[in-house]
C-alpha cells in the first residue's frame, strides 16, 4: 500500500519447532538488489534474477523514466518458514500471524524480507505493490491517489518467469472485498488523498484500495473505448487542471460507474502476458558471507523494522566477531539513532566511514549524525567532504544532494550553491516531501519569501506521514511570523 513504512502480507501458517542450527548465508550483489539469503547459491541467483527482471519489466511500462534511478534494495531472502519465524517471532510474539513478507523504509534506504518457499500466486504482491511505487512515485508525484494506488495494485499482481510475465491478473481477496462491499461512487473516489478516511481508517481503505485496482484494471484492459478515456484524463492532468476538472474527461460518470459494476460482474478478467526482460548475469557478484557479516544484516533488517534491543544485541556480536567490519558498524550506527541514542550513532557512525572511506552510505550518515536536523551535532566531522564524496560515489543518491545543500545554505551561508543542490535532488526525486521543504527552508534563509510559501505548500501536498505535515506546518508558521515582522517584499523569484 502507499505508506512507505512496513507494509506486510500476513498469511497464517503452522510451524514445526524451530532448530537452532547455525545457517549459511550467502549475497548476490546486482544492479538494484543486494540478495541475502541462507537458501544456497543456485537460489540466491535465482531470486536476484527474479527480481531484476520485474525491475526491468516495471521500468519497461512507464512511458517516460528519463534520468529518474531505480531505488537499491537490500532483500533479505529467508529459505523457508521456519527460518522466517526464527528470525522474526521475537519481534511479534508467538501468537501473531506469521509475516511472510516485509518492505520498508529507513534513513534513506529500502529493507525488504521475503520467504522463498511460498508458493502461492500473488505472494510477492506486497513487494511488487511497494516496489512499483517506489520507481514511479519520483516519476509521476502528482498521480491522483486513486490511480497511483490502482496502478500498484495492478502491477503488483505480476507473476515472473523464465519464458513470460504474466500482468493484471485477479485477485480473490480484492475481488471478495468488492462483492461484498458497496462500491465508493465515483467522484467521491477521484478526489481521494493522502488524509482521506479511504486512505487511512481500516474499515475503508480496503474497499479504497480494491475499487482503485478495479477500476484502473478495466481502464487498462478491460475496454479499449474506456482506455481511451484514461488516455484524456491524463493529458488533463498533464495540462494541470485539478483531479475534479480531469475527471471531465470520462463523461457521464453514472455511466462509468454502471460499467464498472457491470465489470465486476463478470466471471473472467483479461490479463497480459508477455516476454521477460533480458538481464545481464555477468552483473551478478555472489559471494558467501562470514558470521560477522550474516549478523550484520540480521540486525540491519532488525533496526529497519524498528526492534533496537534485538537489533543493537545482534549488531554488537556482529562487532565483537569481527571489529573491522565496516556494515556492521553502519547499521550499528542506523540502530542507535533510530532508538533515540544520537551521540553513540554518531560514534558508530564515524568508525564505519572510517573504516570504508569509498563507502557512499557510510559517509551520508556521519554527516548525517553530525548534523541531526541541522542542529550540528559534532562540529569535528567533515561534513561537506562526507557528503561531496558521497555524491561521488553514488552521483544518482538524492539525500546527499539534499542535505549538503541544506548544510551549505543554513550553515555555511552559501544559499547559491545550496539551493543548486537542492534543486538536484528534487531533479532525482520530485516527489519527496523532505526535499521540498529544504528547498523552502534556503529560499527563507535567502529572504524569497513568496517562493518559501509555495516550496512549504507543495511539500505539505506531497507529505504521506504526520510527521512531516508537523515539520512543515512548524516551518509555516516560523515563514508567517517573518513576514509579519519584516513587512517586506520578497525578491523576485
Amino acid at each position: 500500500m502507499s505508506k512507505t513504512f512496513l507494509q506486510v502480507a500476513i498469511t497464517i501458517l503452522l510451524f514445526p519447532l524451530l532448530s537452532e542450527a547455525k545457517q549459511d548465508w550467502v549475497e548476490v550483489r546486482c544492479p538494484h538488489f543486494l540478495v541475502v539469503t541462507n537458501a544456497g547459491e543456485k537460489r540466491a541467483r535465482d531470486t536476484a534474477l527474479h527480481l531484476e527482471r520485474i525491475q526491468a519489466f516495471f521500468r519497461q511500462s512507464l512511458a517516460v523514466t528519463g534520468h529518474h534511478p531505480s531505488p537499491f534494495v537490500t532483500v533479505l531472502a529467508v529459505k523457508d518458514g521456519q527460518t522466517m519465524r526464527d528470525i522474526l517471532e521475537q519481534y511479534w510474539g508467538e501468537r501473531q500471524p506469521h509475516i511472510a513478507g516485509v518492505f520498508t523504509q529507513r534513513l534513506d534506504q529500502y529493507f525488504a524480507v521475503v520467504e522463498l518457499d511460498i508458493q502461492r500466486s500473488g505472494y510477492y504482491s506486497t513487494f511488487y505493490h511497494e516496489y512499483y511505487h517506489s520507481l514511479t512515485v519520483p516519476i509521476f508525484p502528482d498521480l491522483p491517489v486513486w490511480l497511483s494506488e490502482g496502478l500498484a495494485e495492478f502491477y503488483g499482481r505480476t507473476d515472473v518467469g523464465d519464458e513470460y510475465v504474466g500482468t493484471g491478473r485477479p485477485d480473490r481477496d480484492l475481488l471478495d472485498v468488492l462483492r461484498q462491499t458497496r462500491l465508493i461512487p465515483l467522484e467521491v473516489l477521484f478526489r481521494v488523498d493522502h488524509n482521506s478516511p479511504y486512505y487511512n481508517e481500516a474499515n475503508k481503505m480496503s474497499i479504497f484500495y480494491a475499487e482503485s485496482w478495479l477500476l484502473t484494471h478495466y481502464l487498462m484492459i478491460g475496454n479499449p473505448e474506456a482506455h481511451k478515456l484514461l488516455v484524456g484524463y491524463l493529458e488533463a492532468l498533464s495540462q494541470g487542471k485539478s483531479w475534479g476538472e480531469a475527471a471531465t474527461a470520462f463523461g457521464d460518470l453514472k455511466k462509468l460507474q454502471a460499467d464498472l459494476s457491470s465489470y465486476l460482474r463478470q466471471k473472467k478478467f483479461l490479463y497480459l502476458n508477455s516476454s521477460p526482460p533480458r538481464v545481464d548475469l555477468g552483473e551478478f557478484r555472489l559471494r558467501k558471507l562470514s558470521e560477522a557479516e550474516s549478523e550484520a544484516y540480521l540486525g540491519g533488517i532488525a533496526a529497519a523494522l524498528g526492534h533496537f534491543p534485538q537489533a543493537l544485541r545482534t549488531l554488537a556480536k556482529s562487532v565483537k566477531l569481527d571489529p573491522k567490519l565496516c556494515l556492521a558498524y553502519e547499521y550499528l550506527g542506523m540502530a542507535e539513532f533510530l532508538d533515540g541514542q544520537r551521540s553513540k550513532a554518531l560514534e558508530s557512525g564515524s568508525v564505519a566511514a572510517t573504516l570504508d572511506p569509498n563507502n557512499a552510505t557510510a559517509r551520508y550518515l556521519r554527516a548525517y549524525y553530525a548534523l541531526d536536523g541541522l542542529e550540528m551535532a559534532s562540529a569535528n566531522v567533515p561534513i561537506e567532504e562526507d557528503l561531496r564524496q558521497a555524491i561521488i560515489l553514488n552521483p544518482e543518491f538524492s539525500p546527499a544532494y539534499a542535505l549538503l545543500g541544506l548544510y551549505l545554505a543554513l550553515q555555511a551561508q552559501r544559499p547559491d550553491e545550496g539551493l543548486s543542490l537542492v534543486k538536484q535532488a528534487l531533479a532525482l526525486d520530485a516527489s519527496n516531501a523532505s526535499y521540498q521543504l529544504s528547498l523552502a527552508r534556503v529560499l527563507f534563509q535567502m529572504k524569497r519569501y513568496d517562493a518559501a510559501k509555495a516550496a512549504a505548500i507543495r511539500a505539505n501536498s506531497l507529505a504521506r506521514d504526520q510527521n512531516e505535515r508537523l515539520r512543515i506546518q512548524t516551518f509555516n508558521a516560523l515563514l508567517e511570523q517573518e513576514r509579519l515582522a519584516n513587512q517586506v517584499s520578497s525578491p523576485p523569484n
